[in-house]
Order: C-alpha cells, then sequence, then structure tokens
C-alpha cells in the first residue's frame, strides 16, 4: 500500500498534468532498433484461470494457464517485550495516543506461501514449451499484545516479506531449462535461467520511465531516486544482451532480432512466466 502511495506520487512529480502513456524500462539503442516487441495484456481479473491465456502476435500464444490457490502455513513464533523492538514500539506510542491503551508485548509470527501455476507456449496452435512454476514467500506478521499477552482491541497487525522464490520448469521438447528468481529483505535480487547445456546472465533494473504525452510528441521523463522496486530485467549470454523484460506498466519483452528459434522461445515462456508471478505475487519486490 505504501509503495503503490509512492509510485502514484512519483507519477505526479514526473508528469505534472500532462498524460502518461505508460511506464517502462530504459533500452539501449541497440535494442530499440534490432529487436521485436512482445506486450503481455494484464488480466482485468484473477480469475478463472483462462484470463491468462492470451495472443502475443500471429505467430505465438499463451495457453492452457492454471493457477492455484494459496497455500498458507504458520512458521516459528516469538513474543518479545515492545520496548525491544524500536520500530514497533514507536508505532504503539502513536497508536496508544489515539487509542488511550498501551502495548507490553510484540508477538511475530513467520507465514509461508505457496502457490503453483502453468501454461503453455504455442506457436501456430501447437504446443512448443510447458511451464511449471512454484512461488514460495515468507512473511512475518507483528501484532501487538496487553501485558497479559492477549491482543489489543485496536487493530495493530503489521506484515513484513522476509523473502520470496520462484522455481520454474521450462520444458522445450528434449530440452528442460530452469528459471529461478530469489528476493529478499536483505538480499538482491538473483534470477537465473539454464538448462544442462547453456544458461544466460540475467540482471535486474531498478530504473524506470513514464512515456508522457507532450506539446512536441512522446516525452520520456525518469521516475525520481527514491522510486527502487525493480522494473524489470535485461538478459544476456557472452556479453550480448538478447532481450529486455519490462514488468511495470505495460509489460513486455524485446527479443533481439537475430536470437535462434529456440532460444526465442524459451526467452518468451521465461518471461511470460515472470510477468504472471509479478500479477499473482504483488509485494514480491518490496
Amino acid at each position: 500500500m505504501i509503495r503503490t502511495s509512492v509510485i502514484a506520487a512519483a507519477l505526479t512529480l514526473v508528469s505534472g498534468c500532462a498524460n502518461v502513456i505508460d511506464i517502462t524500462i530504459p533500452l539501449t539503442a541497440e535494442m530499440q532498433n534490432q529487436s521485436q516487441l512482445y506486450h503481455f495484456k494484464t488480466p482485468t481479473w484473477r480469475v478463472p484461470d483462462s484470463v491468462y491465456n492470451t495472443q502475443l502476435s500471429d505467430i505465438y500464444a499463451i495457453s492452457n494457464a492454471q493457477v492455484s490457490s494459496r497455500e498458507h502455513k504458520d512458521g516459528e513464533s516469538k513474543i518479545t517485550p515492545l520496548h525491544e523492538d524500536i520500530d514497533e514500539a514507536q508505532v504503539n506510542l502513536v497508536l496508544s495516543m489515539l487509542n488511550g491503551d498501551s502495548a507490553y508485548f510484540i508477538k511475530k509470527q513467520q507465514v509461508m506461501t505457496e502457490q503453483t501455476f502453468s501454461f503453455a507456449l504455442s506457436k501456430f496452435q501447437q504446443a512448443q514449451i510447458d511451464v511449471t512454476c512454484d512461488i514460495l514467500s515468507k512473511d512475518v506478521n507483528a501484532q501487538h499484545l496487553d501485558k497479559n499477552g492477549d491482543a489489543l482491541d485496536r487493530e495493530t497487525t503489521s506484515e513484513q516479506r522476509l523473502s520470496t522464490t520462484l522455481s520454474c520448469l521450462i520444458n522445450q521438447q528434449d530440452k528442460q531449462w530452469q528459471l529461478t528468481l530469489n528476493h529478499g529483505a536483505k538480499q538482491e535480487l538473483q534470477v537465473a535461467l539454464k538448462s544442462e547445456q547453456q544458461a544466460f546472465n540475467v540482471s535486474g533494473v531498478d530504473e524506470r520511465i513514464a512515456l508522457v504525452q507532450g506539446q512536441q510528441g512522446i516525452e520520456k521523463h525518469s521516475f525520481p531516486d527514491f522510486v527502487q522496486p525493480y522494473a524489470g530485467l535485461n538478459v544476456f549470454k557472452d556479453q550480448q544482451q538478447l532481450a529486455s523484460i519490462s514488468l511495470v506498466g505495460d509489460p513486455k519483452i524485446w527479443l533481439k532480432d537475430d536470437l535462434t528459434e529456440d532460444a526465442k522461445q524459451v526467452l518468451l515462456a521465461a518471461s511470460y512466466g515472470l510477468t504472471m508471478y509479478t500479477w499473482l505475487d504483488t509485494e514480491w519486490d518490496r
């Protein structure tokens, strides 16, 4: 919620009263001039599963999308005196002034959440790649307790994301690829896409730009430095950039024109898996 407000405020700063057409990531001149662009249409609803099926081009389509329900499991819990947690003590001070009560203890409960999804990448209506993914996130819920160890009547529960993991198996005929993403409160983003025979290098992009309709045409406005959530990914092989993936605004991928058909299909499937992941777990990078 806070991050959404920050981004909304940033949009106001970069665009003023102008019309924002899209939010995206910066591209190199080579990627902009020598690549094919594919858009991933963001579904308005999250049900039924078929909302994730979409036509990517005259050639490629996403089909057979399936999404499981979320499963929650409690992990470790710990109760400590509130004064030992400076951040929560400050929150309690404000709430106690507003509500006339005060907490004595803080209970922190870890919660693991798991969800799976799958889809197929088709070419001319023939399935070429099957993708199965698993999302595992770990959060900690903090709750204020009174001196008897009971929950206060006021709303005192907060949530913090500790870590997120995405694991995908990408089956391409006789070859299997693995896509993994790891991110945490104290961990930099790590993304890997590899098979037994080869691997791509994937790096995060934290810079985002707003495409604004100005008086002289479309203008590019950079976001302020305080807007930090990851905006996309760049994919390389042997120091040559092969793709750029924008996970913000209208999700999309640019694929270099000279890619082999197999590489193009793998990168399309992987990028759609990453995009579905951001749709299903909107808090993955907070």
